[in-house]
């Protein structure tokens, strides 16, 4: 872990987490678009937060966070450090590539599972901004994204399932504020190792709101459900299971391009069911325990 931790304060040099909001000055025409959950975007958080790439070009962000996890399933609990690397990659075609990755460490005393330096499932998502309405303070967009979150052997941090990803979000701007909404599915597989039980699909309906207080603060919130299907392969899981979600984030401008982001993202209830950690889904923010994480990049 010590290596991990060495590698991202160097990151931390070259990079910047993706949560800045917009520019709101009338003249910009830099395209809006959503934020999409990094991983387990500590949740990433994370995740589905308004926002404009606020770099000189534009084009193009990478980043990095360190966080903690504390898990809380049934009788089962115990804590996590996380450390999240993010990039994205914006066109002028109204195209856009996100790519995230984690990997963590498990306390020594948990007893939901053991080992340093596990790796998390890779996520590739692709946006496409469908359609466009307005400009400057009253623009409203529309966009279409398609993904999957792919699967890794040998780590209980990640699944061996590789899932499809694919949604709808939108995003309206009133002067200083935006309001955006978001659905995702995660159309699931079956894991290929029988530490895994298998799940339905997975629904993820988010609301967010983002606010310019000044040139260098930015604030965000982000409520969410997610619901998990159940499956009827015996030995899957036996009835679905749903939560919310509360995001804040703080983003805190140093220059031009770099920035320091904190955020939190808690969820609303503590779950029963002991078997969804079986499902291992550590990429989606939230799903078992409250997180804290602090990050900086830059933006190129």
């Amino acid at each position: 872990m010590k290596k991990n931790i060495f590698l991202f304060f160097i990151l931390f040099l070259i990079s910047r987490y993706s949560f800045a909001l917009v520019d709101y000055t009338e003249t910009s025409e830099t395209p809006i678009r959503k934020l999409t959950p990094s991983g387990q975007t500590v949740s990433a958080p994370v995740k589905n937060t308004i926002r404009q790439n606020s770099a000189p070009s534009g084009m193009f962000e990478l980043s990095a966070r360190y966080g903690t996890i504390d898990a809380q399933v049934g009788e089962r609990s115990g804590k996590l450090n996380v450390t999240s690397f993010d990039a994205h990659f914006e066109t002028s075609y109204n195209i856009w590539l996100d790519a995230s990755w984690s990997m963590a460490s498990f306390d020594a005393h948990s007893n939901i599972a053991t080992g340093s330096s596990q790796k998390g499932n890779p996520k590739l998502l692709l946006g496409v901004t469908w359609l466009e309405f307005g400009g400057g303070a009253d623009r409203a967009t529309i966009d279409f994204v398609a993904g999957a979150n792919l699967g890794q052997k040998d780590s209980v941090f990640a699944t061996s399932r590789t899932d499809k990803i694919v949604g709808v979000e939108t995003s309206k701007r009133f002067e200083s504020f935006v309001f955006g909404l978001g659905y995702r599915v995660w159309l699931t597989s079956a894991p290929k190792t029988s530490e895994e039980i298998e799940i339905g699909n997975v629904q993820r309906l988010s609301a967010s709101l983002g606010w310019m207080v000044s040139p260098d603060i930015r604030f965000a919130l982000e409520a969410a459900t997610v619901k998990v299907g159940n499956s009827k392969t015996p030995g899957a899981l036996a009835e679905p299971v749903s939560f919310g979600t509360i995001a804040p984030t703080l983003q805190l401008s140093l220059s031009p391009m770099v920035a320091l982001e904190l955020g939190a993202v808690f969820r609303s209830k503590r779950l029963k069911d002991e078997s969804l950690l079986g499902a291992r889904l550590w990429n989606l923010p939230g799903s078992y325990g409250n997180s804290l994480f602090a990050g900086l990049g830059i933006s190129l």
